[in-house]
């Protein structure tokens, strides 16, 4: 089994993490912390191993912050083939497996047969789920942990792949196992676990007859003793007696005086009590008062700085209005005088279009004079030709490619309007008391007004407003589109002297069917072979004709225009005409220039206003909640008089009840209790000893005297000479039950030290594989051994000194980052024996699993990780440090964080 690639979608901290690919053998997935490296393992784990379908809690921690539904895609390889699965965790969450060749699978369908390729149990969910292959996925600060349980968890792949590879040939034979069996049977009949005698066994009874009568013996042994003990008792009983008779009535006497001056101290005790209380109630009360005084002096030096510190702010934020209207106002004027600039532009243009057009009238007439001397005899001929031709000719000088760049500019024009129109704001009058005066008009009720420019509202006497559609900026920029849309479409028609696009339309509908009519004439006269010079005169007639009807129609734009009265002053006044045009056009640029200076000023005066109030509203913000603060304050605790009265009589109540305690406490030292209570407590148990003694002493002399009188019948000694007999013969018969008992446990533990012994030898297998990578780190005979004790995997150990024979460490004993060496050793082990039943390749993943291995210790790990990855398995490493994997030669991908969750690259370590 393999990873190909895997893409995550709304999974926690990634929105998108992209595709990213894994290395066949070895890949290093690097960023900086919160990249979401050990999400991106856990994700793929979940969509491995997880059902998709759940409300658990595993499924909620998947959620992202931003909202979503967590989705995985996983490609990997199994089973010779590349498999597509797609999982989308939610309550409803669904599951599609994909490969070629096969149909697509979905639901629990899909489930059960991506169990089936990664060889666990399907349909688990919970812990159950995410404990699976624990010996791959080497969590986050889990790397040092004994791995011996996980080896354990695919103990039954294990004991098949190590019996295949040598470990059977070491395995007992069937009558072997019937005779360790049969060993263990008879030894558990005889000896519990802890190596006791069983309590229904031959030993324990033959034990338990020798101990009977040896305490049989020593019982005799004692009552012999005991007679005489008995004599000693009555004595001394008596004795003791007489002493304490007199002892006990003087310390009566002493114990009576110190339990009264007990019972007073015990009064005090109670007085000093309740004035604590009552003085720590004063207290409290006190500090109470006196903080929230502090409060609320605190709270008013607090609003009065603030205050202070923004009365300057309310003087810059009137300086930036007036700052601001004046841009505006400024702004307002280049604008104006930008479009007067433009006007006087395209008027100078209209001159010197006119001008132009009289030099060609001027230079069309002598042409024409030139030629009609000599065209008299085709006149008769040509007179339908030149019928036409003057029809045409009069027509304005525009075809259907001018036509059609006139409509374009006729739409951005319409487009521009529309877009100043949107951007204008209608002024409705709903109700007024007296009259409203708007830009200079005065509007009554029910009167409404569309404004795109600046406006002042005035009302009544005292009200003032300014009006700015659009926003200001957004509106200038509106207008300057919708002027040069109506500057390009007037120059456009002014240079065919028409006046709208109606007008241009119909010109170019009459020349199309002038010239159909001007072809079909010109078609006979080719018939008649007619001179050239007729064509001369009729196209010089045409241009006269021509140039007259442009002059006179420029003539109609232009009224106050003196026409020049011969061709040299027509000359003389285009030039004249085109020098004032280059002046009005670089004029015309000058005051758009200073026009857009002003836009920008303007911009940036409501933007410095706008930060300015913004930081205003904040610092009144902050002293409305300081107000609020104090107002509560003063709500709870009073105006300043009551809560000064108050102050004043919580002091006094709060140092009478410190007096008063002070004196409690003066006359209870008085009276010693310290030693007052070990006065009584010696006392009481003087004399509880003494009563006691003199109790035992009556009981010892009573007992003395029955016990004398009821012995008086038996012999002692003859007891116990019997009682020494059985304990003989009971020792005797122990001898030979104790002897074949101990032969059954013999051969019993000699069984299980060869079954250990053979444990061993079918472990041997995996602890060389083990060794195999530990050379790579600790050199030549780098070694490491384990055990098989009732099918579970433990006593995980090191050897001391590698390449010498001084003994074993075991797993606890070694440092952390030797833990995590071993660690990562073992599992790389059990991947490779357990990879011949995934196609010959395991993935295993280590995130963050070195932390605590130094540098150098770093390279030889590379070493290993190379040679597991030279041996068919897939290496995958997280780290934050991808420079101390550059030994490694893996493929590299880097996740980075972004506004739309970590992304991915893929590279080379």
């Amino acid at each position: 089994m393999r990873l190909i690639s895997a893409r995550l979608r709304s999974y926690r901290i990634h929105r998108d993490s992209g595709t990213i690919v894994f290395d066949r053998r070895r890949t290093v997935i690097s960023g900086p912390n919160e990249a979401g490296k050990s999400t991106l393992a856990e994700a793929v784990h979940r969509a491995l191993f997880l059902k998709a379908k759940g409300d658990t809690a595993d499924h909620r921690a998947m959620q992202p912050a931003l909202g979503g539904v967590p989705e995985v895609d996983l490609t990997f390889e199994a089973r010779g083939k590349v498999w597509e699965l797609r999982k989308r965790f939610a309550r409803n969450g669904t599951t599609s497996l994909t490969t070629d060749g096969a149909a697509a699978l979905s639901g629990e369908a899909a489930e059960s047969e991506l169990a089936d390729l990664l060889g666990v149990e399907g349909g688990l969910s919970g812990k159950a789920a995410l404990g699976q292959w624990p010996h791959l996925w080497v969590w986050q600060g889990e790397s040092g942990n004994d791995p011996s349980p996980h080896a354990t968890s695919q103990h039954a792949g294990l004991l098949r792949r190590l019996q295949d590879s040598g470990g059977a040939a070491a395995m007992q034979s069937e009558r072997d196992s019937r005779l360790a069996a049969r060993f263990a049977a008879a030894s558990g009949t005889i000896f519990t676990l802890a190596g006791n005698p069983r309590t229904d066994s031959e030993l324990a009874r033959a034990t338990a007859a020798l101990t009977e009568a040896g305490a049989r013996q020593a019982a005799a042994a004692g009552k012999l003793e005991a007679n005489l003990r008995t004599v000693r008792d009555f004595e001394s009983a008596t004795a003791t007696l007489a002493e304490l008779g007199v002892s006990l009535e003087t310390l009566r006497r002493q114990h009576r005086d110190v339990s009264a001056r007990q019972e007073k101290i015990t009064a005090l005790r109670q007085r000093e009590t309740a004035g604590q209380g009552r003085a720590e109630t004063a207290a409290l009360r006190l500090t109470a008062l006196e903080t929230a005084e502090q409060r609320i002096l605190r709270l008013r030096d607090s609003i009065q700085a603030l205050e202070t510190a923004l009365a300057p702010d309310h003087a810059g934020a009137l300086a930036l209005t007036l700052a601001g209207d004046q841009a505006a106002a400024h702004s307002a004027a280049a604008a104006t005088a930008h479009e007067s600039a433009e006007r006087a532009r395209e008027t100078a243009r209209q001159r010197r279009d006119l001008a132009v057009a009289w030099v060609a009238r001027f230079e069309a007439g002598a042409r024409l004079d030139e030629l009609s001397a000599g065209m008299a005899r085709v006149e008769e001929l040509n007179a339908e030709l030149a019928a036409l031709r003057r029809q045409s000719a009069e027509l304005p000088n525009v075809d259907a490619a001018g036509l059609q760049r006139i409509q374009q500019l006729e739409t951005a024009q319409s487009s521009a309007r529309a877009a100043l129109q949107a951007m204008a704001t209608r002024l409705e009058v709903v109700s007024a008391d007296q009259a409203v005066e708007v830009g200079g008009a005065r509007m009554t009720a029910g009167m409404h007004q569309v404004l795109t420019e600046d406006t002042e509202i005035l009302y009544g006497a005292d009200l003032k407003l300014r009006l700015r559609p659009g926003g200001g900026t957004g509106l200038d920029e509106a207008r300057r589109k919708c002027g040069a849309a109506d500057a390009a479409l007037r120059e456009a028609l002014g240079a065919c002297g028409l006046a709208t696009g109606g007008e241009a339309a119909l010109a170019v509908a009459r020349r199309t069917d002038l010239a159909a009519r001007i072809r079909a004439v010109e078609a006979g006269l080719e018939s008649m072979a007619r001179s050239v010079s007729a064509k001369a005169l009729a196209a010089a007639g045409e241009a006269h004709i021509a140039a007259r009807a442009d002059v006179s129609r420029r003539s109609g734009q232009l009224p106050d225009f003196a026409a020049p009265g011969s061709p040299e002053e027509a000359t003389a006044l285009a030039r004249t005409a085109a020098r004032q045009l280059e002046d009005a056009e670089s004029a015309a640029q000058s005051a758009r220039a200073v026009r857009d200076a002003a836009s920008r000023a303007l911009a940036e005066a409501v933007k410095t206003l706008e930060a300015r109030t913004r930081t205003m509203q904040a610092r009144n913000r902050e002293i409305s909640d300081l107000q609020a603060q104090l107002r509560l304050l003063l709500d709870q605790h009073g105006a300043d008089e009551p809560r000064a009265l108050a102050l004043a009589r919580s002091r006094e109540e709060s140092r009478a009840a410190a007096e008063s305690l002070t004196a409690c406490r003066s006359e209870l030292a008085d009276l010693q209790p310290h030693l007052a209570a070990g006065d009584l407590e010696r006392l009481s148990r003087a004399l509880d000893q003494s009563t006691a003694r003199k109790n035992e002493a009556e009981i010892r002399r009573a007992v003395a005297r029955d016990s004398l009188r009821s012995d008086g019948a038996e012999d002692p000694e003859a007891e116990l000479a019997l009682a020494a007999a059985q304990a003989a013969a009971a020792a005797e018969h122990l001898i030979p039950v104790r002897r074949q008992a101990q032969a059954v446990r013999l051969l019993d533990e000699l069984f299980t030290a060869e079954q250990r012994a053979l444990a061993d030898q079918f472990t041997r297998p995996l602890a060389d594989r083990i060794s195999g990578y530990l050379e790579c780190l600790f050199g030549p005979g780098g070694r490491a051994s384990m055990m098989l004790e009732d099918n579970r995997f433990t006593g995980l150990r090191l050897a001391a000194r590698p390449g010498q024979d001084t003994g074993f460490l075991s797993f606890s004993a070694l440092s952390g980052g030797t833990r995590e060496q071993l660690a990562a050793a073992v599992r790389l082990a059990v991947a490779e024996i357990l990879a011949a039943d995934h196609d010959g390749c395991l993935p295993v993943v280590f995130d963050d699993a070195f932390t605590n291995s130094d540098p150098e210790r770093l390279l030889t790990l590379q070493r290993m990780l190379d040679l597991a990855a030279g041996r068919g398995l897939q290496i995958v490493v997280l780290t934050c440090h991808p420079a101390a994997y550059a030994g490694l030669g893996a493929a590299a991908v880097t996740l980075s964080r972004g506004t739309d969750g970590p992304a991915a690259e893929s590279g080379e370590v």
